[in-house]
């Protein structure tokens, strides 16, 4: 596993060997330091030659120098490209906001590594977006942290507690440039162990909570923050999501995010939203040989429907003929897949390509929905019975597997009705 450190970081660049010695004491030292900044950040990381302080505390403390061929720096910009030299107004913080968001999301993606968190470094607001957004990616091993150091050793050259006697000395003020003195005596570096101090702060891991859910849409896409935050809300607010299904546009909306599907899913998907605002339902999981034949009928005359062909007699014996319709209508990007027109004209709707089909609706559903709202607007098998439809409740159906009545379990979703159009 690879040990990361990812900081904010402002105009004192101290607080990165302050927290590189606090990890040093936790026995995670990173091999990689990831930096989230402003170029005035770079700036003084440089005048202030952090990198060599870095390589003195390895040497000091006998650490690896792999760190020192790996940090990173992310800097921010503006719409037209310039960096971001400083946060000023609340556009700057959207554009601070976003790039914090692409980075840990990015580096939150590699099971293979161990992150550490800082919030000490850069504006408040800085410390507030890496907080609370490490909190939408962190996973179980993650962890966030704030370092506390004595404030004796505040506005002073003080970098991390040295091995050998080395006095610090006053960054401002009339006094600047000579040694601070603590009780009469020169304050020194070396006698910092005990004061420098990794404070690891709780916090919700939200993404754990979305794993279950496949979420791809936060986790795995490229929202920028406020867009994620909306994702977020939605989640823990499903009483407020509308599910509108357009088939003839082979469109999906989720409120405000659309999710294309293709004509054979959208067929599919269109008679499972059927069946859910109706309450009759017909795609029996359990039953699948015995009701095949009237599944396959109801997905090709759904098909049929996208491309206004009008079926007349036996479904199956108008497919070739559909499937050529379907592609004039939505052209040959949006056709039926070759796989699904071969198999379905030699065998029919056979179950795995069936259970293809719902798997593959599932993961466009995830691409545009997360948390409690992928959950509710996927296709799962939903208990039939009357009984344990709650008309009152937005989780109108449970998740059931029936063994002893083939004919008590169906596709639909578990949305309320009240909140699905179908257009």
């Amino acid at each position: 596993m690879t040990n990361i450190l990812i900081t904010v970081l402002g105009s004192s660049p101290a607080i990165l060997t302050e927290t590189l010695y606090a990890l040093i004491e936790k026995k995670r030292f990173p091999t990689q330091l990831h930096i989230l900044t402003t170029s005035h950040g770079v700036e003084a990381f440089e005048k202030l030659k952090v990198q060599q302080h870095i390589e003195s505390l390895c040497d000091d403390y006998n650490m690896p120098k792999t760190l020192l061929g790996n940090i990173h720096f992310y800097v921010a910009k503006h719409s037209d490209g310039t960096l971001l030299s400083d946060i000023r107004d609340e556009q700057d913080q959207v554009i601070m906001a976003d790039e914090i968001t692409s980075v840990v999301r990015t580096l939150t993606a590699d099971k293979n590594n161990i992150i550490d968190a800082s919030i000490a470094g850069g504006r408040k607001s800085m410390s507030f977006y890496m907080g609370y957004i490490f909190s939408m990616f962190a996973r179980e091993q993650d962890t966030l942290s704030h370092v506390l150091v004595d404030p004796q050793y505040e506005n002073t050259n003080f970098l991390y507690p040295t091995i050998s006697s080395q006095h610090v000395t006053l960054l401002y003020g009339d006094n600047k440039g000579e040694v601070k003195v603590v009780d009469g005596k020169p304050l020194d570096a070396m006698d910092a162990k005990n004061r420098v101090l990794l404070a690891e702060i709780p916090f919700i891991r939200l993404n754990q909570s979305l794993q279950d859910a496949d979420d791809t849409f936060v986790a795995g896409g490229a929202l920028s923050y406020s867009e994620c935050i909306k994702a977020y809300n939605l989640s823990i607010t499903p009483e407020n999501i509308r599910l509108t299904v357009n088939p003839k546009a082979l469109m999906v909306t989720v409120n405000e995010w659309e999710i294309e599907l293709p004509p054979e899913h959208m067929a599919l998907y269109t008679v499972m939203i059927e069946d859910t605002i109706s309450g009759e339902f017909s795609l029996f999981r359990s039953d699948y040989e015995e009701s095949r034949f009237e599944i396959e009928a109801r997905w090709i005359r759904s098909l049929a429907k996208l491309c206004d062909f009008n079926v007349q007699g036996v479904p199956i014996d108008d497919f070739e003929t559909i499937v050529e319709q379907v592609e004039v209508k939505f052209g040959s990007n949006n056709r039926v897949s070759p796989n699904t027109a071969i198999t379905v004209t030699s065998s029919g709707l056979t179950y795995s390509m069936f259970d293809r089909l719902v798997r593959e609706i599932k993961e466009k559903i995830a691409t545009k929905t997360v948390g409690t709202v992928c959950a509710l607007c996927q296709p799962c098998v939903v208990s039939v019975a009357k009984s344990d439809y709650k008309a009152d409740l937005v989780t109108a159906r449970k998740i059931t597997k029936s063994k002893a009545n083939k004919r008590a379990a169906a596709y639909g979703v578990r949305l309320n009705p009240s909140q699905v159009t179908l257009l």
